[in-house]
């Protein structure tokens, strides 16, 4: 019982980029959000190719979603190493995954056992294969 409530009330913060109505939470000042109203927000900004979203834990580690041009999305987990971005792990799937992968956190899990099956990538791959700003946000 203690853990179904805990999870209803779980705060995280939660940025994105909706590039339809030129609405944004800048990565930089991110708000705060339980986690149902997460989700609205991603049911709503990934719906367009490039729109993004990223949820960041009291760890201050990011869970991001962006949504390709077939519009499958993109699940990346920046890694952090000596307060550094040093790579990331990523996976496609459909935006019912990452729904129910959001829905899956209790809000004490570590974001980078989130995506346990996904190799790691380090940083230089991983620049050269997004050529857009969308990690900014990444390892100030």
């Amino acid at each position: 019982m203690y853990r179904s409530t805990r999870q209803s009330v779980m705060k995280y913060k939660y940025f994105y980029t909706d590039y339809a109505t030129n609405k944004e939470i800048p990565g930089e000042a991110p708000k705060v959000a339980d986690r149902s109203r997460v989700m609205r927000s991603m049911k709503r900004v990934l719906q367009r190719p490039d729109n993004f979203l990223g949820i960041l834990n009291d760890r201050n580690q990011c869970l991001q979603f962006m949504v390709n041009a077939d519009r499958s999305v993109l699940i990346d987990i920046p890694i952090i190493g000596d307060g550094a971005f040093c790579g990331s792990k990523s996976k496609m799937a459909t935006l019912s995954k990452c729904l129910a992968l959001v829905e899956s956190l209790n809000g004490d899990e570590d974001f980078q056992d989130l995506l346990p099956d996904e190799a790691f990538i380090a940083e230089a791959a991983v620049q050269e294969g997004f050529k857009k700003p969308w990690w900014k946000f990444w390892g100030k």
